[in-house]
């Protein structure tokens, strides 16, 4: 997952694609296109689009972090979006960071990190320990859903309804409840 997820939109001209990634996954499927220049006025937006690596003197954005947070923004405001990394900043950096050392002089990593716990954190409980417990598989394995049924023990139902969130807050990296397994 780290190369491609942490891929940066970069250039110039690329800020622009990566605000269009942050407002493509801030929209609901039943509302209309939000004008890129609205996006742009609107300074928690841009608030958010800064903490992903947009922005005067970012390197241009982070996909993966551009997709979680947006995400996070289609059933919230900016402003709640905003506040929800700022009350979590201190999970982001210190001794609770995912590791200061590894990767300190690559703020991306943190910026990915620090947009997942935001996207875990949102979950229900049940939900957060079911994603954690996609750790006992390996990186790269596809994971079918009947898999996830036994591990978790509850039904079709419920897997089917868990992965579509997981795979909305970005929490999984390929597959999804029509694909039926994830990754």
């Amino acid at each position: 997952m780290a190369h491609c997820a942490l891929m940066r939109v970069d250039h110039e001209a690329s800020r622009k694609q990566a605000l269009q990634l942050l407002r493509n996954w801030a929209r609901r499927a039943d509302e209309p296109e939000t004008p890129l220049a609205e996006l742009k006025a609107d300074c928690d937006a841009m608030k958010v689009a800064a903490w992903c690596g947009v922005g005067e003197g970012k390197k241009g954005g982070v996909p993966l972090a551009l997709r979680a947070l947006g995400s996070l923004a289609q059933s919230r405001q900016w402003s709640d979006v905003l506040e929800l990394l700022e009350t979590r900043k201190w999970d982001m950096q210190g001794d609770d960071c995912i590791d200061a050392e590894y990767h300190a002089d690559q703020e991306e990593y943190r910026t990915v990190y620090g947009a997942l716990r935001v996207s875990l954190d949102e979950l229900e409980p049940d939900n957060q320990k079911r994603c954690v417990q996609l750790g006992i598989f390996p990186e790269d394995e596809k994971v079918p859903l009947t898999i996830l049924q036994a591990l978790w023990n509850v039904t079709k139902m419920v897997v089917t309804e868990t992965v579509v969130k997981l795979v909305k807050c970005s929490l999984v990296i390929e597959g999804g409840a029509k694909k039926r397994y994830v990754r």
